[in-house]
């Protein structure tokens, strides 16, 4: 092993080898299909934020938010 490969290697066997050997076990496509629904989930929080918030893209200036009351 080259010094590279050997410092990754230290670098993931470090204090939980149980837990990387785990995950080292999940075939790279489930991995794929759950970094999909996360990031899918991050998007729909955001593009809820904005729904809710009332952001109008249609102007292109600054303005106050409008209270809700």
């Amino acid at each position: 092993m080259s010094n590279q490969s050997q410092g990754i290697y230290d670098a993931r066997s470090l204090g939980r080898p149980k837990f990387t050997s785990l995950i080292g076990l999940i075939p790279a496509v489930t991995i794929g299909g759950v970094s999909l629904i996360l990031y899918s989930m991050i998007s729909a929080v955001g593009v809820r934020n904005l729904v809710e918030t009332s952001v109008d893209f249609s102007s292109s200036r600054k303005e106050k938010p409008k209270n809700k009351e």
